[in-house]
């Protein structure tokens, strides 16, 4: 058991890694977006420097780490659920410190969305408004942000 933990915590983190925001940036911004704005590697940055088209994307494929690495260790782990979530933390981590960006990435939240979409499709919807609502209505995203993590403690409780 122990070492489907660490393949699944290792996997997630691996597709976590990828760091959307930092290859959107440079490619078609020609920057390291690291170096403007809040200095995330992440989607709310992203959008501040160079617009919600790019915020979009970046948030649709951080988000989509997260779901695919809760669906990997699904299919290849149907009887062992755990690996699901810990393989979905491990992309979280990842997206946070990525190994080659000096372990400076985002916040994490794109991917956390992702993650539940993977662990329960309809609750995916639940956790973006959970960031929406509250990240729009302050015009900080941060509120949103924590509003989806305690989300993620309730939902996790309540389950």
């Amino acid at each position: 058991m122990s070492s489907t933990i660490f393949i699944a915590t290792l996997s997630g983190y691996a597709l976590g890694c990828i760091q959307s925001a930092y290859i959107v940036s440079k490619v078609f911004g020609k920057i390291d977006i690291r170096e403007h704005g809040t200095g995330n590697a992440g989607a709310s940055n992203i959008t501040t420097i160079m617009g919600l088209n790019y915020g979009v994307l970046v948030a649709f494929i951080d988000a989509l780490k997260g779901a695919v690495a809760v669906w990997i260790m699904r299919a290849i782990f149907p009887a062992e659920p755990a690996l699901a979530y810990l393989a979905g933390i491990g992309a979280i981590l990842g997206h946070i410190f990525p190994f080659y960006l000096n372990f400076r990435g985002g916040k994490g939240v794109a991917t956390l969305v992702g993650m539940v979409f993977g662990l329960k499709f309809g609750l995916g919807f639940v956790f973006i408004l959970l960031v929406l609502i509250p990240g729009l209505l302050a015009d900080y995203i941060v509120v949103g942000s924590f509003a989806a993590f305690l989300g993620l403690v309730v939902f996790t409780w309540l389950s």
